[in-house]
Formats: C-alpha cells, sequence, structure tokens
C-alpha cells in the first residue's frame, strides 16, 4: 500500500528523501489545509498517528472516528486510550517502528479485519465525541 504523509516537522528533509527513492511507496505533501487534509482521511484506510508526544485529546483522532476511519497508533497516553484494538484500530509499541511495519503487514494481509473497524471508530464518535 502506498503510504502518504501529511505535515511537515523536523524530519521533513528525510521524509522527502525517502519519498524521492525509486521504487518507494512514499508520498510526501507536507503541510495541508485543514480541508485537503480531511479529503485525504475521506478516501484513506487507516490513519496512522505516530505521535510520542502525550496529547491531550488528539482532534485528529476524533476527526478520523467521525470520518468512520481507523487510526493505528503509539501505544500511549490518550492515543491508547482512544483507540480500541480490532475495534476502532490498531496500536503498536511507541518508537518501535518495525513493529508499526508489522500492524501495517498484518492489516494489508487481513483486509477483512480493518473493512469492520470503520463502524466501530464511527460509533465510538457519535456515542462519546459529537458536538452534543
Amino acid at each position: 500500500m502506498d503510504l502518504v504523509i501529511l505535515g511537515d516537522g523536523p524530519m521533513r528533509d528525510r521524509v522527502k528523501r525517502a519519498a524521492e527513492r525509486v521504487g518507494s511507496r512514499l508520498i510526501y505533501k507536507g503541510f495541508l489545509e485543514r480541508d485537503e487534509t480531511l479529503a485525504f482521511m475521506r478516501r484513506a484506510r487507516v490513519l496512522i498517528v505516530p505521535s510520542i508526544w502525550y496529547e491531550g485529546c488528539p482532534l485528529v483522532i476524533i476527526e478520523a472516528f467521525s470520518l468512520g476511519l481507523p487510526v493505528i497508533g503509539a501505544d500511549l497516553g490518550s492515543v491508547a486510550t482512544l483507540v480500541h484494538p480490532g475495534e476502532t484500530g490498531l496500536l503498536y509499541p511507541p518508537n518501535d517502528y518495525q513493529a508499526l511495519s508489522s500492524v501495517l503487514g498484518e492489516s494489508s494481509a487481513n483486509p477483512t479485519a480493518i473493512r469492520q473497524m470503520p463502524q466501530g471508530a464511527r460509533a465510538l464518535y457519535l456515542s462519546a465525541h459529537t458536538p452534543e
């Protein structure tokens, strides 16, 4: 599967070089406005949240769930609290990119499991995160 990277940060140059390599499945888009980001999210199969920061309540995860988009995230802090493995997404140990690669490989090899998660993600959003 292709991995589209949205956003910007200190690893930008490394990520751009990796995306430019022949045969790379990385597509680097950089910083995008919110409506463009949501458009990518609507077309995605999963959202990867590799943050190792103790986020308060990551809005990007709530937005993903509102769209029925499962999340693969680092098993840390509120990301681990929001993502229910097998229901709304999958978790991997923080900073363990081999484990992230394994989770991506497993989800690609078992698309049926991922196809069931959008309903769980949307249901969690509707039960706990709507404006009401």
